[in-house]
């Protein structure tokens, strides 16, 4: 479906925006509350905002129209922001940083890895270690469900993709990648950009978080060197390599393990606080859960049925996007709603503003799982939601994440209720993901199974 169409203006006239007014005044509210600040833009300016905040000319599309040209119709008319350009210096070409040729040959590479009979192994995988997950939770106690989600879907990460378990080194791990992501922040562009050698602190911390992490992938990759009996996606990086070298082959290994578990770890935390927060909709989850599982766990044959669960997990998604912006740069000048974008321009997209616009979801910062129903979502353009991205470059591992968080959620659920601590001040930390900021503690309940029994 179409939606409601922007308007247009003459290409010689700016687009409309806040004035300049005392320099800097701008960049630094948005860095200081970046989802209040772009939702305000958005609201007041409408489809398409220009920003002042620098030199450099930078736009916010707030249209599903604008941002399906930018990442599938005209996407080779931009290329990818200059913080995941520089980000390069660090995390070398991975499909996350890589550009042009290098991306498509990467993406290639990877592409079998994520076909649909490999996602059905993998889902065992996801269901053994979550339960063994299961097994340890404190019942009566009180865990990090932020921390726990990220724990749980980096070991999944781990066994799935390399074959390798990380419990051993998982703290290491967490906290190098977590280290790493800083890479992102955009308070960090003036250091990659201007001066990346010097001794300063961030550059310190990103510079001994990628070696921690090159000692842990360079050990995986020799292992399976060595023992060719593995059938993961480290063994068909290494197959069909056609000469990669060891660098970009680390690139690829550091990209999955980053991106493989930061999205459906903080897709599932919010989902625990939302759930926490809405005992009516938790309560038809469980429903569901009853009616098509029973007390058997999920497999992968169930993700059909469990409607409603993901339901759940896509209305969390748009509430707390775990990616809440996407940035691109202008290649050449683009013309966009009667208005040009210049080359060298950098672009904005939101899916913390999009997923909130009350075009196309009415009481749009309420929870309602139901807005996902089938009839509903054909009523919708299709990027006024875009939690994966989209075009070329959308999330490769997008389906795996769905197949993780649907069957995580389910399993999890049947055994286990978790409730805030009270008292305790959830808001979402803007980062390079969408995290609670400070954590979220929770309590740990036992859940009755479907026949009436303690699990």
């Amino acid at each position: 479906p179409r939606s409601p169409a922007p308007a247009l203006a003459p290409s010689s006239a700016r687009p409309p925006g806040p004035r300049r007014g005392i320099p800097g005044r701008h960049l630094f509210a948005f860095r200081r509350e970046p989802l209040h600040y772009l939702q305000d833009m958005a609201r007041t300016y409408g489809d398409i905002v220009q920003l002042p905040f620098g030199r450099q000319p930078v736009f916010l599309l707030n249209h599903p129209d604008f941002i399906r040209d930018v990442l599938t119709v005209h996407h080779d008319r931009f290329r990818k922001g200059r913080l995941l350009q520089v980000g390069r210096q660090v995390l070398g070409d991975g499909l996350l940083t890589a550009k042009g040729a290098i991306h498509a040959e990467g993406r290639q590479l990877l592409q079998p890895a994520f076909r649909r009979e490999r996602i059905a192994r993998y889902a065992q995988v996801m269901l053994r270690e979550a339960d063994l997950w299961l097994d340890a939770l404190p019942v009566g106690g009180i865990v990090d469900m932020s921390r726990e989600m990220a724990t749980l879907t980096l070991q999944v990460a781990g066994k799935a993709f390399f074959g390798t378990e990380l419990s051993a080194d998982l703290i290491a791990i967490q906290q190098s990648l977590d280290d790493l992501l800083m890479v992102f922040d955009p308070l960090m562009l003036p250091l990659l950009e201007l001066a990346p050698w010097l001794p300063l602190p961030p550059m310190n911390m990103l510079r001994r978080a990628k070696a921690r992490l090159d000692v842990v992938i360079e050990r995986m990759i020799q292992e399976h060197r060595q023992n060719q009996n593995h059938d993961d996606l480290l063994s068909l990086l290494l197959l069909a390599s056609n000469g990669l070298d060891d660098e970009t082959l680390r690139a690829h290994v550091l990209t999955i393990l980053l991106a493989g578990h930061e999205t459906t770890a903080n897709a599932l935390a919010w989902t625990w606080w939302l759930l926490s927060k809405h005992p009516h909709v938790e309560a038809q989850l469980h429903a569901e859960l009853n009616s098509v599982l029973g007390d058997s766990p999920p497999t992968p044959n169930a993700l059909p049925h469990l409607r409603y669960t993901r339901m759940v997990l896509s209305e969390s998604m748009r509430l707390c996007p775990p990616a809440w912006i996407v940035t691109r740069e202008a290649a050449v000048d683009v013309e966009m709603g009667g208005y040009v974008i210049p080359a060298g321009a950098n672009v904005l997209m939101s899916q913390w503003v999009m997923h909130r616009d009350p075009r196309y979801y009415p009481a749009a910062d309420a929870f309602r799982p139901e807005r996902w129903t089938s009839s509903r979502m054909k009523r919708r353009p299709k990027f006024a939601y875009f939690p994966f991205g989209g075009g070329p470059r959308v999330c490769i591992g997008a389906q795996f994440a769905w197949t993780e968080a649907i069957l995580l959620l389910a399993l999890i659920a049947q055994r286990r209720r978790f409730r805030l601590v009270p008292g305790h001040s959830v808001t979402p930390d803007p980062r390079v993901t969408l995290r609670p900021r400070g954590g979220l503690p929770m309590y740990v309940e036992t859940r009755r199974s479907s026949s009436g029994s303690a699990v």
